[in-house]
């Protein structure tokens, strides 16, 4: 009966331990996407204004090529 309680009790913890780990990478995954829009919005951002800068000069914006 012993054993068969703590093979229960060991389960329960690898359970527990494996939706916390799931919990972390759920999070990291939220907190990656936030920062790539966050820099994506950035980098559009400071584009935009180089090429409105480089318009003001009356020279036409470099291409982008990708």
């Amino acid at each position: 009966m012993a054993d068969a309680e703590a093979s229960f009790d060991l389960l329960r913890r690898m359970q527990d331990r494996r939706a916390a780990i799931q919990r972390r990478i759920a999070h990291a995954r939220d907190r990656a996407a936030a920062t790539a829009d966050a820099f994506s919005a950035a980098l559009l951002s400071a584009r935009s204004i180089a090429n409105q800068t480089v318009s003001n000069r009356g020279i036409p914006p470099p291409r982008l090529v990708l």
